[in-house]
C-alpha cells in the first residue's frame, strides 16, 4: 500500500510528512515508500548528524541541525511539544547567529527514535535527557522548550543542577505556565479517542490531514497519549529554586496560557525572569516564527553578557 493511496503526498506539510515517515519506520511498512525521483522538495531536508565521538545515547537524543562557525559561542537545545520531534526546529537553522549550534532534542518514541518506547513521565524523560547532555563536553548552552518541552526543559535544569553539572546560560519556556501552578485544564490523555482528537484540534497542533486520516491517527495515538500523560500528570518535586535566568514566551491568543501564568515562572528561579508575548495561539511558535527566533536571538545574546 502506498501512503498516497489515502493522503496525496503533494498536499502534505513538512510536519505531516515527518509524522508519516516516523509511523512508517515504526511499523516497518515494507511497501510504504516514496520514489526519490518524484519526492517533493519539502522532503529533501538536510537532517544529518555531523561525525561526533560522543556516546551513542547522546547522539540519539541530541540531533545536530546546524553547524556553527567554530568555535561556537553557545549551543542551543530545543525541546519539542507533545507529538513533535527534533525536526520541528529545522527551519530555525538559517535564522540563528552563525556562532550558535542548533540541536533538536529527540524524545524516545519520536522521530528518529520512533522504534523506542515512549516515556510518559516528565521526570523520567528529563532524567534520560539530562544524562545524555551530561556527556557533552562543558560549554555554554541554553535550553528552549515549548509546551510539554517547557516542562521537560525545566525539569532537566533541576536534574543537571542536582548532578553538579554546568547549568544552562538561559532557560526559555514557551507556551506553558509555571511548572508549580496547578493545571486548570481537564486531563484528556485517558479520554476516548473522539474527545482526545477534539482536544488536538483545539490546540491546532496536529495537521488536519493527519487527524482526518484514521490510519495515521491510529498510528500516532499511542505517542500522543504518552506525551499528554507526561505533561498532565507532572508534579515538580519540592526543592530549591533554580538560580538561572528564565524567559517565558506566550501567544496573545493562547486560550490555555495567559500572561499571569507566564509571569509565575518568576517563582521558579532566584535569578531574573522575563515574559514576552507574540501574536498567535498556542502554536505561535509556527505562525510568528520570525518574531520568535529574533527575540530568542536577542535573549541568548544578552544572556551571554558577563553582567547579565
Amino acid at each position: 500500500m502506498l501512503l498516497s493511496e489515502f493522503v496525496p503526498i503533494s498536499t502534505l506539510s513538512s510536519q505531516s510528512i515527518s509524522i508519516i515517515l516516523s509511523a512508517a519506520s515504526r511499523f516497518n511498512f515494507a511497501n510504504c515508500v516514496f520514489q526519490a525521483d518524484v519526492m517533493p522538495e519539502k522532503l529533501r531536508m538536510d537532517y544529518s548528524i555531523a561525525p561526533d565521538p560522543l556516546p551513542e545515547i547522546t547522539t540519539r537524543c541530541l540531533i545536530r541541525l546546524r553547524e556553527p562557525v567554530m568555535p561556537p559561542r553557545l549551543q542551543l537545545y530545543c525541546l519539542p511539544y507533545a507529538g513533535g520531534s527534533a525536526r520541528v526546529f529545522q527551519s530555525w537553522r538559517d535564522m540563528l547567529p552563525a556562532d550558535m549550534t542548533l540541536f533538536g532534542v529527540e524524545y524516545p518514541g519520536h522521530g528518529s527514535r520512533i522504534s523506542e518506547p515512549a516515556i510518559d513521565r516528565i521526570d523520567v524523560l528529563a532524567g534520560h535527557l539530562a544524562g545524555a547532555l551530561a556527556r557533552v563536553p562543558p560549554a555554554p548552552y541554553a535550553l528552549f522548550g515549548h509546551s510539554m518541552g517547557a516542562l521537560t526543559a525545566f525539569e532537566m535544569s533541576h536534574r543537571l543542577a542536582g548532578r553538579g553539572m554546568l547549568s544552562p546560560t538561559l532557560l526559555v519556556v514557551s507556551g506553558h505556565g509555571a511548572a508549580s501552578l496547578p493545571s486548570t485544564d481537564r486531563p484528556v490523555h485517558a479520554c476516548p479517542d473522539d474527545e482526545f482528537i477534539a482536544r488536538l484540534r483545539e490546540l491546532n497542533a496536529t495537521p488536519p490531514e493527519v487527524l482526518d486520516t484514521p490510519e495515521l491517527i491510529e498510528l500516532m495515538m499511542p505517542i500522543l497519549r504518552a506525551d499528554f500523560r507526561a505533561a498532565e500528570t507532572y508534579v515538580p518535586a519540592r526543592r530549591p529554586k533554580l538560580s538561572i535566568p528564565i524567559v517565558a514566551y506566550g501567544g496573545l491568543r493562547d486560550p490555555d496560557v495567559d500572561r499571569d501564568q507566564l509571569l509565575a515562572w518568576a517563582d521558579e528561579t532566584t535569578a531574573r525572569c522575563t515574559v514576552r508575548m507574540f501574536p498567535g495561539d498556542h502554536f505561535f511558535l509556527r505562525t510568528a516564527r520570525e518574531q520568535v527566533v529574533a527575540a530568542l536571538t536577542r535573549d541568548l545574546t544578552q544572556a551571554l553578557q558577563p553582567d547579565w
